[in-house]
Formats: structure tokens, C-alpha cells, sequence
């Protein structure tokens, strides 16, 4: 029976993956079981976010897949989020455009060269305890998305494989380690889903948690072919900064205030 159950597994992710090449990646808001919530955030919204300790969900650089319909959460409230905090990931933004991550525009008015932020940055939320080295970033490791996404009127038989990393490893992964991956901790606000429509108030994330800062496309950290490729985490009290070397992962850790004038 067990060995039943296993076939009937592996030909269910299997034909997920079929469904996948032949179809765009589908992308959700936030939903219950997600290790993480993303945003973009730049130098300027990072004063906003020091005010306001809420985020709304933007999907990760390189990842503007079409939405499965509407659902999941829109925005997320940090509750635990201090201006220390907030300081040290401007540091880290600040660092980033001195040494060229921006480009740089004429200012109008001055006549000189002054950073742009296009994009911003990808901004991930996870659960303290995560571990970038040994489960990506970017994957959901939600095992009960289907399930999630039908709360929200969706046809369970016309829902596509939910993931921020366009490629079908990627969703193989997130599947075979979703049970060894906790999920984000929130508090659901008590709106109750209704069909095919986003809850915009906010859910509440329950620290401790830690915040990944990635500039490149989510598919280049899944690759990673080039020693260029870097991000940072922080938490309250350390920071780190993970970069790709030799074919391998690793990282340098420092004090919180390291990226900080």
C-alpha cells in the first residue's frame, strides 16, 4: 500500500511538471504554508517601511510569471521590525550603489550623475531558523498550495504549479522538500477568502525572523554559474553576506551595523 501511495505521488509531481514545461509558471500571492514573503524594496521605500512595518507582496526579480487568478495575501505587517533594523539594511542598500550595483541618471537639476533605482532589490522573509545554504531561496516548499489556492474559487483541476523559479527543477524541488522546510509564521487577518479576489488587510508575521536582500533574477542564485552572484541576510543581531565561489555557497557573518556608515 505505502509503495502504492509513493508511485501515485512521484506520477502526480511528475505530471506537474509535464503541465509546467507546456505552460507559463503560475504565481500567487502569499499563501499559508509559504516559507517566505516577498517584496521589492528600494533605497526611498525603506524609510517607508520604518513608519509603516508593512510590505506589499511583489513577486521576486525574474519572476513576473502570469497569476493563477487572484489569491492569496497582498500585504504583510512586521510587527517586530525596528528602525535598527531598518538602518542596517539601508547600509547594505547604500553599499551597493557606491560600488555600482544602480545606474546612474542625470540629475536635471544639478546637472549631476545621481543613482537610479529601477527595480530595487528582491526582499525575502523568512522564518529565522532558515537556511539558504541548504534550501534555496525563492522556493515556496509549500506542500498544500493546491489546496490553498482552491479556498480562493479556483477549479482544483485547472490550477498550475505555484513557483517563484521558472524551471522545472525548481518546482521538483520545492515539492521533495516541502515537509523539511517550515513555513512562514503568520497570523491570517479574519477576512475569509472569497473567490478569485486577493485579501489586501494585511497578515501579521510572528518573529524572529530573517530578510534576505537579492538583486539578481531568482534563477541565477538556482543556476548559480558565475562567482558574481551574491545577496545578504540579516537578522536582529548579525548579518551575513552569502556569495557563489569555486562551485560552492558560502558566507561571511557580521555584526548587524556591518553595512552601516
Amino acid at each position: 500500500m505505502n509503495q502504492l501511495l509513493i508511485i501515485l505521488s512521484l506520477s502526480t509531481v511528475a505530471f506537474s511538471i509535464l503541465l509546467y514545461e507546456k505552460t507559463y509558471a503560475a504565481d500567487n500571492f502569499f499563501l499559508p504554508g509559504d516559507a517566505f514573503f516577498p517584496t521589492r524594496l528600494t533605497l526611498e521605500s525603506l524609510d517607508q517601511l520604518a513608519k509603516t512595518k508593512t510590505i506589499q507582496y511583489a513577486s521576486p526579480i525574474g519572476s513576473e510569471y502570469g497569476k493563477s487568478g487572484d489569491a492569496g495575501y497582498a500585504y504583510a505587517y512586521l510587527p517586530d521590525l525596528d528602525e535598527e533594523f531598518v538602518l542596517n539594511m539601508k547600509g547594505y542598500f547604500k553599499w551597493h550603489v557606491s560600488t555600482g550595483w544602480k545606474d546612474f541618471i542625470e540629475d536635471p537639476k544639478s546637472g549631476k550623475k545621481v543613482p537610479l533605482e529601477t527595480d530595487g532589490a528582491s526582499v525575502l522573509v523568512y522564518p529565522s531558523d532558515f537556511d539558504p545554504l541548504k534550501f534555496w531561496p525563492g522556493l515556496r516548499y509549500n506542500e498544500h498550495w493546491r489546496t490553498e489556492t482552491v479556498k480562493f474559487g479556483h477549479d482544483h483541476n485547472q490550477i498550475n504549479p505555484c513557483c517563484s523559479i521558472n524551471h522545472k527543477d525548481a518546482l521538483m524541488e520545492s515539492w521533495r522538500d516541502a515537509t523539511k522546510v517550515p513555513p512562514l509564521q503568520v497570523i491570517l487577518p479574519k477576512t475569509q477568502p472569497k473567490p478569485k479576489q486577493v485579501i489586501e488587510e494585511p497578515i501579521v508575521i510572528k518573529g524572529p525572523y530573517q530578510i534576505l536582500i537579492i538583486q539578481q533574477p531568482m534563477i541565477e542564485l538556482f543556476l548559480a554559474e558565475e562567482d558574481i552572484i551574491s545577496y545578504a541576510g540579516f537578522w536582529s543581531d548579525i548579518t551575513r553576506d552569502y556569495h557563489f565561489s569555486n562551485n560552492e555557497w558560502d558566507f561571511f557573518e557580521h555584526e548587524a551595523s556591518y553595512h552601516r556608515d
